[in-house]
C-alpha cells in the first residue's frame, strides 16, 4: 500500500449499525505479509482520529483491526494454494451514532474464470465453524467486540467486526 492510493470502496456485511444512515468510510489495502497489520493499525488509528472517536474505542478498534490483518494474513489465499495478488483489504466505518465497523478480506484471489465465489458460507459468533477452526486471534476479537462474523469462499474470507 502507498500513501498514494486512492481509498477503495467495498460493500460489508448487512448489520444493525446506522440502518438507512450512511457512514463514514475509509477503505485500503494492505500487505498480506509482516507490514500489513503495521500499515491497518495506521489506518484504523488514523482515520477514527480524525473522526474524533473515543480514544478508547479507537484503541479496541486498533487492536481488532490488527488481529483481522493478521488472520487474514495467516489464512490468505496463497497459504491455501491459490494465486493471490499479495494485499488485503481493510476497512473502517463509524456509523451516525457511534458504531465501528472494521471489515477485512483477504485476497482478491487471481483466479480462473468462473471459480469465484463457487462454495461460500456464513459463520457468526457461537457457531462452530466460526472459533473451531481459527481459535486464538478470533478469541480475542470475540471477547473485545460486541458482534463479528465471517463469510467465506474458495478464494477468499471477509471478517467483520462491530464496536
Amino acid at each position: 500500500m502507498t500513501d498514494d492510493e486512492p481509498p477503495t470502496r467495498r460493500p460489508v456485511p448487512p448489520g444493525d449499525a446506522g440502518a438507512g444512515e450512511r457512514p463514514r468510510t475509509l477503505s485500503r489495502w494492505v500487505e498480506a505479509g509482516p507490514e500489513g497489520p503495521r500499515q491497518a493499525r495506521s489506518h484504523t488509528r488514523a482515520a477514527l482520529a480524525r473522526w474524533r472517536v473515543d480514544p478508547q474505542v479507537t484503541d479496541t478498534a486498533t487492536l481488532l483491526m490488527s488481529e483481522l490483518v493478521t488472520h487474514a494474513v495467516r489464512h490468505r489465499p496463497a497459504e491455501r494454494g491459490l494465486p493471490s495478488d499479495g494485499r488485503v483489504h481493510c476497512q473502517v466505518q463509524h456509523w451516525p451514532g457511534g458504531t465501528v465497523r472494521l471489515t477485512v478480506q483477504s485476497g482478491p484471489c487471481v483466479c480462473m474464470p468462473g471459480q469465484r465465489g463457487a462454495h461460500s458460507r456464513e459463520s457468526t459468533p457461537g457457531s462452530p465453524h466460526s472459533l473451531r477452526e481459527h481459535p486464538r486471534g478470533l478469541e480475542i476479537v470475540e471477547a473485545l467486540s460486541g458482534a463479528w462474523g465471517t463469510r467465506d469462499s474458495d478464494h477468499h474470507q471477509v471478517v467483520w467486526v462491530e464496536l
